[in-house]
């Protein structure tokens, strides 16, 4: 019975409480407006996400190919799209592209002897850059 009684008066307390925050809340009969949140957008031209778009170039016996046809290949972050990694390449090579195409690998499945695992996916994106401009990797 004590228990109960705890419990019953607890609440009570509760709700006077709330009571009392409602009048409070109060100003001259009117209730006070809540401030609107004020939400920030970030800026994705930054620096910062443009340096977390292209993450390497791709250097294979087919990428170094297709740099005679003034095509260019990078691995690129998992969520970025043909946009960003335009931009990305503007700002960190300085070199318009013309047309962005995306290729996404997804994850294999691998067994070593009773274990099951995954091979990581990822993105890599073919940059296609103006006639008589190039993107110097090795410097």
């Amino acid at each position: 019975m004590a228990s109960k009684e705890k419990k019953e008066g607890g609440a009570k307390e509760r709700s006077a409480g709330k009571k009392a925050d409602k009048k409070a809340n109060k100003i001259d009969g009117k209730k006070e407006k809540k401030k609107a949140v004020k939400r920030v957008f970030v800026d994705k031209r930054s620096s910062d996400l443009v340096e977390k778009v292209i993450i390497r170039p791709v250097i294979s016996e087919n990428a170094l190919s297709k740099q005679a046809l003034n095509q260019y290949v990078f691995f690129v972050a998992v969520d970025s799209n043909k946009k960003m990694v335009k931009e990305a390449v503007k700002a960190m090579y300085g070199v318009e592209a013309e047309k962005v195409r995306i290729i996404k690998h997804k994850p294999k499945r691998k067994n070593f002897r009773l274990i099951q695992g995954k091979t990581k996916s990822y993105k890599k994106a073919i940059v296609k850059i103006e006639a008589g401009k190039t993107i110097e990797f090795f410097k």
